[in-house]
């Protein structure tokens, strides 16, 4: 376990600090999506909160017309890092989130060609009820 956590520990870093998104993605896929052992380490798992995510980034993306469907969610054992796969209006999304920053990314294949991908860099804060909203950044939106 302690490869992984090197390997999470640099690519939250590499989340935190690029302006590539594809880098960090890319890190991602290869450093766990093709390991075996880190997929077997990943427990199923329930996190509201990223369900909330994923349905606003795709309500943004096709207009309030597609759904979050067939999400499949896991957290790398012994870690707050959760990983998973889902449909967003139709397309696939693959996406992580470290829950101790705050902060993830959803990788969503727009088209057949690899290289037709829409990255979305998030992150999150937790506010009591009375202050709950959806705050958005203007202008603040990449295609890569």
């Amino acid at each position: 376990m302690a490869l992984f956590t090197d390997k999470l520990d640099e690519l939250k870093k590499l989340l935190a600090a690029t302006d590539d998104l594809n880098r960090a993605f890319s890190f991602f896929l290869d450093h766990f999506g093709n390991d075996p052992a880190f997929i077997q380490c990943g427990k199923v798992a329930k996190h509201e909160m990223l369900k909330l995510v994923l349905k606003s980034v795709c309500d943004d993306l096709f207009e309030k017309q597609g759904k979050v469907t067939n999400l499949k969610l896991f957290n790398a054992a012994k870690t707050k890092f959760f990983h998973g796969l889902c449909q967003m209006g139709g397309k696939t999304a693959s996406f992580f989130y470290f829950d101790e920053i705050e902060m993830g990314m959803i990788c969503i294949m727009m088209g057949p060609a690899f290289g037709q991908m829409s990255y979305v860099r998030f992150t999150t804060t937790t506010v009591d009820a009375d202050h709950a909203g959806r705050t958005v950044a203007p202008a603040r939106i990449t295609i890569q």
